[in-house]
C-alpha cells in the first residue's frame, strides 16, 4: 500500500463518511450561488466576481458545519482575508479553489497549515500572530479540500471536480494525497473492519521518508 492509500484508509477509519459528504454538498451549492450572483453583471467580465464569490460562499458553507467539523472562521496572516478552519479527530482541514490550469496561490495561512506535516518542527506552532495557537505537531494531519474551477467554455455553475489533498510540509504544489473526493467517499464501502489499521506514527514516518526528511531503514 502506497502512502496515499495509507493516508486515505487512515482518514476513513477515523472520520465518519457523512463528514465528507457534507463538504461535498457545500461546494456545488457555493458554485451555483456564485454563478447566479455574477449573472447580474452586464458590461464587465464576470470571472473576477465569480471567483471571489465562490471563495466566500464555500468558506461560509463550511463554517456552518460546526457539529461535524467544529469549524471556525479565522483571519489570514497577514490580515485582510479569512478562511474556515475545520477539525475532526487529529485532522485539520481547509479549502482552496484551484483555477483552471493555475496553481494554488501560496497563501501564508495555507503554507502554515501545510507545515503541520513537518514533523521535525518545534511542538509549538504560532499560526496566527495574536492567538498563539498551540499545535501538537506529532498528532496533526493537515488536509485541503480543493474544488477545481471549470475552463471558460464549460458550465460555470458547478466545479469540474473536488479534490482531497494532503500537502508536503513546505509546499502547496507537492502532495502526499491528491484524490477525487467522490473516489475517496466511495472507498468507505471497500474498507473492511478487519483490515490492517496503520497507526499514525507509522504513516507519519512514511510521509517523512517521502519528503526526504528521514532516511529509509529498509524495514517495512
Amino acid at each position: 500500500m502506497n502512502t496515499q492509500d495509507e493516508i486515505l484508509s487512515y482518514l476513513r477509519k477515523r472520520i465518519p463518511r457523512n463528514h465528507f459528504e457534507e463538504i461535498k454538498n457545500v461546494v456545488p451549492v457555493a458554485f451555483k450561488k456564485a454563478h447566479d450572483a455574477g449573472s447580474d453583471l452586464v458590461h464587465i467580465p464576470k470571472d473576477r466576481k465569480r471567483a471571489q464569490d465562490r471563495y466566500a460562499y464555500i468558506q461560509d458553507g463550511l463554517a456552518g458545519l460546526q457539529k461535524t467539523w467544529s469549524s471556525q472562521v479565522v483571519p489570514t496572516n497577514p490580515k485582510g482575508e479569512f478562511y474556515t478552519l475545520m477539525n475532526a479527530e487529529n485532522v485539520r482541514l481547509t479549502a482552496a479553489i484551484k483555477p483552471w490550469k493555475k496553481k494554488l496561490r501560496p497563501a501564508k495561512y495555507r503554507l502554515n497549515n501545510s507545515r503541520l506535516n513537518r514533523f521535525l518542527m518545534s511542538p509549538q506552532l504560532e499560526l496566527l500572530d495574536e492567538d498563539d495557537i498551540a499545535v501538537d505537531i506529532e498528532n496533526i494531519l493537515n488536509a485541503i479540500v480543493i474544488p477545481l474551477s471549470p475552463p471558460w467554455h464549460m458550465d460555470q455553475s458547478k466545479p469540474l471536480d473536488i479534490i482531497l489533498a494532503v500537502p508536503y510540509f513546505n509546499s502547496c504544489s507537492d502532495y502526499h494525497v491528491w484524490c477525487s473526493l467522490d473516489k475517496f467517499i466511495e472507498g468507505y464501502e471497500k474498507e473492511v473492519a478487519g483490515d490492517l489499521d496503520l497507526a499514525w506514527p507509522v504513516i507519519r514516518k512514511q510521509m517523512r521518508r517521502d519528503e526526504g526528511l528521514e532516511e529509509p531503514t529498509g524495514e517495512e
